[in-house]
């Protein structure tokens, strides 16, 4: 492992120096030998906007905040994959990237959006907490989700089961790949020779989306 990779990921380096075996889960890490359980955010958002499409919506909003890393790359990845493959509307103004909080990058986003000449039916965003924002901007424009706009967030947090209405959103098998990293761990002959596990999202249907 080149010094480089040791100063990004001491963690990582100094388990592998022990010697302790050990697996990674869900995190952005794409250059190491190692065990890990990877989650597939591009089907997953591919999955949310495709949700969008079933009920009639074919423009289609991204929200992100602005930073890098496998997951939100993944999810970009995920967001311009469907909107191809699905034949939607495609425009750069339909992606908002903003840096802030997340309720904050949220609030600005769906304000940008709701600006353009053609706004767009639902928005994806990458986050529970950002599409939270992008609800309480809308209600605050009098703008009703889901009657006006369908809003779909992602990784099913607390916040996507409190807020009203309730958030429909993409679930995380953070669980279960918890079970599976121990299964790895336990079960195998040898642990210490790396294997990558991949699970897939799955889309919780609540009440911030409906058909057009």
């Amino acid at each position: 492992m080149s010094s480089s990779s040791q100063k990004m990921e001491p963690y990582i380096w100094e388990l592998k120096q022990l010697g302790i075996p050990f697996v990674l889960i869900n995190r952005d890490v794409t250059d190491y030998n190692v065990s890990q359980i990877r989650i597939r955010h591009d089907k997953g958002m591919y999955m949310a906007v495709e949700h969008l499409a079933r009920l009639g919506h074919r423009r289609i909003g991204y929200i992100a905040k602005l930073s890098v890393g496998r997951i939100i790359s993944e999810q970009l990845k995920g967001y311009e994959t469907a909107i191809k493959e699905l034949g939607l509307d495609f425009s750069p103004e339909l992606m908002c990237i903003h840096n802030g909080g997340d309720v904050e990058v949220g609030r600005v986003g769906i304000g940008r959006l709701l600006q353009l000449k053609a706004p767009p039916t639902s928005v994806v965003c990458i986050n529970d907490y950002i599409a939270l924002g992008a609800i309480q901007k809308a209600l605050a424009e009098d703008i009703s989700v889901p009657e006006e706009l369908s809003i779909v967030g992602y990784h099913d947090l607390e916040c996507a089961k409190l807020m009203r209405p309730l958030i429909t959103t993409v679930h995380h098998p953070l669980e279960e790949g918890g079970k599976r990293a121990v299964d790895l761990l336990i079960d195998r002959e040898d642990p210490t020779i790396p294997e990558v596990v991949e699970l897939e999202c799955s889309l919780v249907e609540r009440e911030s989306t409906q058909g057009i």
